[in-house]
């Protein structure tokens, strides 16, 4: 089973990689939204859906091809759809919100762009955060593949986080009740039948985490595991096709989380399908096709897939081979697999959608995801390791400009969001290439509190914002200076949400060691965290999860401040450029609002961004614009790629406050 079409085509293009540095490139190259996303094959194959700029918001496009036409089913002008999904052969669902508010709604439309159901109400937040939300919390639980007509769904009791089961109706909106909640009940598995048959719930007096499970819709519920509410992880993530075989990931006994095969009436493992000694399990792969798991993701040094099944192994390989030097999703499929929507990318090309007919074994060019971009200007990113200070072992991604020596550059080191949990990963990124088309080269470090590496390794950063997390993104730029990449008197610090706190704390904990700073929705003051300041109205199981990841307000107050960048802005010694959206329901505007009074209260060199659209980051096109332009204005006035003139620069000093716990 060989595709060969497009394989010399494919080739070439990547191999054709420019040596000289590229032109400083147009921000829209980077930020302009794409000319398609979130390509979707209906069940039957007629119809292939995506997200397309029209009025520069994303807005639906639904493709015919029995027909040959083509219609755009919204006209969004001032929000974008957030994506969509196939319900049945002809009706597709999707999701907007209002503001970065994130308060969706959910709708469903005809391919022809007929019959427009409201499944889920869009409520307009009145206040600006999210305690104003509608008390009827609303989530799809499996979208019912073998029934045409229905959804399920579960629609919790005011904001206790525990729903019923309800069938609605994708036309007429209707909910029939499915089930009431056997307890306390918080998610769901279904079986490939659609039945809930498994319940995940937390018992706040234990408190314990329990998993339920039923053998069939009239069996009565049995508890299979207990296990402490924040404990080792034990997780159901689906039924085989014989309903009767459980997939469950668990680091048990293990320093990574690995999938086994689960019995739920022996209640006991019977098999390992997949466990890394580096690098957490993903989620499992299931075809409806062959009625099976097939695979499981895993996120190692790129995107990675473990096939177990023989038949989807070996075309998984001839995609591979057609497609060389990328990463190859299969992100749709027909209900018969007969045809397939292939994405196509890697870390300096953003993607291309391919459509295989696995019956000819033809592989056809569909769209790029973006025209813009050309992957011969882009900047390779490099998996990188190093170690801590104290030993620890830290994974992360170097990405060098194109066409200059890699000696001395100027560095701008990237921390991501969370912190718990996210990860950087192997991928396009588009601030990455902006950045490095500017000539900086860009650091990006899973510090210690990431996910994918192991619940010990995230445990490590509990309890450690501003301190040890911090000293792993100090110690990442040592390495880079260490190496010779960088120019130790050349290196500022961006980041975003946890990663806009990161650069606050560098700032204000490490003075000297950075020469700019850029905080993009970031926490400034932990204290105004809405889990800090909605602490004693928790229940039991919340506060234990946040004293446990973060502090206790409660008894922590004095470690609270200290590591709150907000309290200790007379330290900062370089220009810092900030920016917060009025809605955001994460990091609330008054983070931002605080900051900048003590910002001018203490006559730092400062540029303050407020958006009154936007919520955890700018999604408008304009906004989204306007961002980067004050940020690519900023650094070519701060931080410079080309060094000007004989600048004497004093020796550093890295000043550690505070470095470590006391």
């Amino acid at each position: 089973m060989i595709i060969r079409r497009f394989r010399l085509l494919t080739v070439l293009l990547l191999t054709a990689a420019a040596h000289a540095a590229p032109p400083l490139l147009p921000l829209e190259v980077f930020f302009g939204n794409s000319q398609i996303s979130q390509l979707q094959i209906s069940p039957d194959g007629r119809y292939l859906a995506m997200l397309q700029p029209v009025n520069n918001r994303m807005n639906i496009t639904v493709v015919d091809r029995h027909q040959g036409t083509k219609r755009r089913l919204t006209n969004m002008r001032e929000e974008n759809v957030v994506s969509i999904s196939w319900l049945n052969n002809h009706r597709l669902g999707f999701r907007q919100q209002v503001n970065g508010q994130e308060s969706f709604g959910f709708y469903a439309i005809e391919a022809d762009g007929s019959k427009l159901s409201v499944l889920q109400q869009l409520v307009a937040l009145e206040g600006e955060t999210v305690v104003n939300q509608p008390e009827q919390q609303y989530s799809l639980v499996d979208s019912l593949p073998d029934d045409a007509d229905h959804i399920l769904v579960s629609i919790n009791r005011g904001r206790s986080g525990l729903g019923d089961l309800y069938r609605q109706n994708i036309i007429t909106e209707k909910f029939t009740k499915v089930m009431t909640n056997p307890g306390s009940v918080r998610s769901w598995v279904t079986d490939r039948t659609g039945v809930a048959r498994v319940g995940i719930s937390q018992v706040d007096k234990a408190p314990t985490t329990e998993v339920l499970y039923r053998a069939s819709a009239k069996s009565p519920w049995v508890t299979i595991h207990t296990g402490a509410v924040d404990g080792d992880e034990w997780t159901p993530l689906g039924f085989d096709g014989d309903n009767k075989t459980l997939y469950v990931r668990s680091n048990q006994g293990r320093s990574t989380a690995a999938i086994y095969t689960y019995d739920p009436v022996a209640q006991k493992i019977t098999g390992t399908v997949f466990a890394d000694d580096t690098y957490d399990a993903g989620d499992i792969i299931y075809s409806r096709h062959l009625q099976k798991v097939v695979g499981v993701s895993y996120e190692g040094e790129k995107p990675s897939i473990y096939w177990i099944d023989p038949t989807m192994k070996q075309l998984a390989a001839d995609i591979d081979a057609a497609l060389p030097g990328m990463h190859n999703d299969i992100v749709s499929a027909t209900r018969d697999y007969a045809t397939l929507i292939i994405n196509s990318r890697s870390d300096r090309d953003p993607g291309t959608f391919f459509l295989l007919d696995t019956v000819k074994m033809e592989l056809s060019t569909l769209i790029r995801v973006s025209e813009r971009v050309d992957p011969a200007q882009m900047a390779v990113m490099r998996p990188i390791e190093f170690k801590a200070r104290d030993g620890l072992l830290l994974h992360g991604y170097l990405t060098l400009p194109v066409g200059r020596e890699p000696r001395g550059l100027p560095l701008i080191i990237n921390p991501h969001g969370g912190p718990y949990g996210p990860r950087d990963s192997w991928r396009f990124n588009p601030e990455i290439q902006f950045l490095a088309n500017r000539g900086y080269a860009v650091l990006q470090i899973n510090y210690r509190g990431s996910g994918g590496y192991g619940a010990r390794f995230e445990e490590a950063g509990y309890r450690q914002w501003g301190r040890k997390m911090q000293d792993d993104l100090t110690d990442g730029v040592q390495w880079a200076v260490a190496q010779g990449y960088a120019d130790a008197a050349r290196v500022g610090i961006y980041g975003a949400s946890y990663g806009g706190y990161a650069a606050l704390a560098g700032l204000v904990y490490t003075p000297e060691l950075y020469q700019i700073g850029i905080n993009y929705v970031g926490v400034s003051d932990i204290s105004r965290l809405g889990l800090m300041m909605g602490f004693r109205s928790a229940d039991t199981i919340r506060q234990k999860f946040i004293a446990r990841r973060w502090l206790n307000p409660d008894v922590d107050g004095a470690e609270i401040k200290a590591v709150s960048p907000v309290n200790f802005i007379q330290n900062i010694r370089v220009p810092s450029l900030h920016a917060y959206g009025r809605y955001d329901p994460r990091v609330t505007k008054d983070q931002g609002e605080v900051l900048e009074a003590r910002l001018k209260a203490t006559g730092k060199k400062y540029q303050y961004i407020f958006v009154e659209n936007e919520g955890h980051g700018f999604n408008k096109f304009e906004n989204r614009m306007a961002f980067y332009g004050t940020m690519d204005a900023f650094l070519r006035q701060y931080l410079p790629a080309e060094k000007i003139g004989n600048v004497i620069i004093a020796p550093m000093k890295i000043l550690q406050l505070p470095a470590q716990n006391p």
